[in-house]
C-alpha cells in the first residue's frame, strides 16, 4: 500500500512516454529523418519538475499528524518523474554516444550504484539530527538543484557533444553509415531491375516451375543490410562499432 502511489506514478510515465513519442517524431523529420539526442530531453525536463514536487510533499507530510494517505499520494509525481528522468537519460546516453554506448552505461550505472551505497552510511544519523521532515528534504533539495540539468543540455547539449571526443566519434560514424547505407540501397535496386531481364526463360534448363521461380529470386535478392531506407530505426544504435569498421 505505502508505494502504490509510486507504482500510479510509474505507470502513467509510461504512457506519456508513449505519447510524447510523437514530439520526437517531429523532431526527427526536421532533421532529415535522425533526431538530434537532445530530443530525448524534452521527457526529461517534465519529469524533473515533477520528482522534486513528489520529493518535498513526501518530507513535510510524513509525520503522524498528517493522514496516511498523502504521503502515499506524493509517491505518484515521484514515480512519473523518476521514471521519466530514467528513460531520458538513458536513451539521451545512447544516442549521443551510439558506439560507445555500453561502455557510457555501464558509467552511468557505476555512478548510480555508489551514490546508492554512501547514502545508507550516515542516513540514520542525519534522521536523528535533522528529523523526519528537514532529513527527507536533503536528497529533495538534490533534486531540485538538477531541475535545470536537462534544460541546460538541450539547448547546450550539441556544442558539448561536439567537444567531446567520443560523442562527435560516434556521431560521424553514424553519418558515414547512412551514407553506405542510402548509397548501397541505390546500388542494389539498380543491379535488381536489369537482372530480370537477363533471365531468358526459354533456355533455362529448368522443368519444375518451383525451380525457376527459386532461380529468378535468388538473381533478386538483395542483401538484408542494403535494404536501409533512411529511417533512424533500421540503424543498431548500441552494436554498431563493428558495422562501422568496414566502412
Amino acid at each position: 500500500m505505502a508505494f502504490l502511489g509510486v507504482a500510479v506514478g510509474m505507470f502513467s510515465a509510461i504512457g506519456f512516454s508513449l505519447y510524447s513519442h510523437k514530439w520526437y517524431m517531429a523532431a526527427a523529420a526536421k532533421n532529415g529523418g535522425l533526431a538530434p539526442p537532445e530530443a530525448r530531453l524534452i521527457i526529461g525536463m517534465v519529469g524533473s519538475v515533477a520528482l522534486p514536487i513528489g520529493m518535498f510533499w513526501f518530507a513535510w507530510s510524513n509525520g503522524p499528524s498528517v493522514h496516511w494517505i498523502s504521503p502515499v499520494m506524493a509517491g505518484a509525481p515521484f514515480g512519473f518523474g523518476l521514471t521519466l528522468v530514467f528513460l531520458s537519460v538513458t536513451s539521451y546516453l545512447i544516442d549521443a554516444y551510439v558506439i560507445y554506448a555500453a561502455s557510457v552505461l555501464a558509467a552511468n550505472t557505476v555512478l548510480r550504484s555508489l551514490f546508492g551505497a554512501a547514502f545508507p552510511l550516515f542516513t540514520r544519523y542525519m534522521y536523528n539530527v535533522l528529523g523526519i521532515h528537514w532529513a527527507s528534504s536533503i536528497p529533495a533539495f538534490l533534486a531540485l538543484l538538477c531541475v535545470p540539468l536537462p534544460f541546460f543540455f538541450y539547448k547546450f547539449g550539441a556544442r558539448i557533444r561536439a567537444r567531446c571526443t567520443y560523442a562527435s566519434a560516434a556521431e560521424k560514424a553514424v553519418m558515414m553509415l547512412m551514407a553506405k547505407a542510402a548509397t548501397t540501397t541505390v546500388t542494389t535496386r539498380e543491379g535488381s531491375m536489369g537482372s530480370e531481364d537477363d533471365i531468358d526463360i526459354e533456355k533455362a534448363d529448368v522443368k519444375d516451375p518451383a525451380e525457376l521461380t527459386r532461380a529468378k529470386t535468388n538473381d533478386t535478392v538483395r542483401d538484408p543490410a542494403a535494404v536501409y531506407e533512411a529511417s533512424p530505426y533500421d540503424i543498431d544504435r548500441v552494436n554498431t562499432k563493428n558495422s562501422v569498421a568496414g566502412i
